[in-house]
C-alpha cells in the first residue's frame, strides 16, 4: 500500500434537508439540530474516519502488507495527473455560480491537511 502525501481524494458527506420540511420544524428543534450538526458532526465524522483508517492500517500490517509513503517525485506526478480533473471541477463550479471555486478548493485542502 502506498500513502500519497496530500492525498488523492477525500470523501465528502452532507446532510440535506428540504427547505419546506426544515421550516415546518419548531425553532427550538432547529436550534437543537444545528447544535449537533455542522462542525460538531464534521469533527465526529473525521475522528471516526481517522480511527477506522488507523485500525485498517494496523490490520494490513498484521497481515503482512507493506505500507510505504510515496516519495515527493511520485506524489507530485500523481497530483499532476489529476490536474485536468481539478480544472474541470473548478470550471463546472464556476459555471454553476461559485465564482471563487479555486479559493474554496484551496481552503478545503488546507482544512483536510490540518493535524
Amino acid at each position: 500500500m502506498t500513502l500519497v502525501p496530500r492525498g488523492l481524494g477525500q470523501s465528502v458527506l452532507a446532510v440535506l434537508v428540504n427547505v419546506r420540511k426544515w421550516q415546518s420544524i419548531s425553532e427550538a428543534d432547529r436550534q437543537a439540530i444545528m447544535a449537533i450538526s455542522g462542525e460538531a458532526v464534521a469533527a465526529a465524522a473525521g475522528k471516526a474516519y481517522l480511527t477506522a483508517d488507523q485500525a485498517a492500517a494496523a490490520r494490513l500490517r498484521e497481515s503482512g502488507v507493506t505500507i510505504t509513503e510515496a516519495n515527493e517525485q511520485l506524489a507530485n506526478h500523481m497530483h499532476e495527473l489529476l490536474t485536468p480533473i481539478t480544472e474541470s471541477w473548478i470550471a463546472k463550479a464556476e459555471k454553476n455560480g461559485l465564482p471563487n471555486a479555486q479559493d474554496v478548493l484551496d481552503e478545503f485542502r488546507a482544512e483536510i491537511s490540518k493535524d
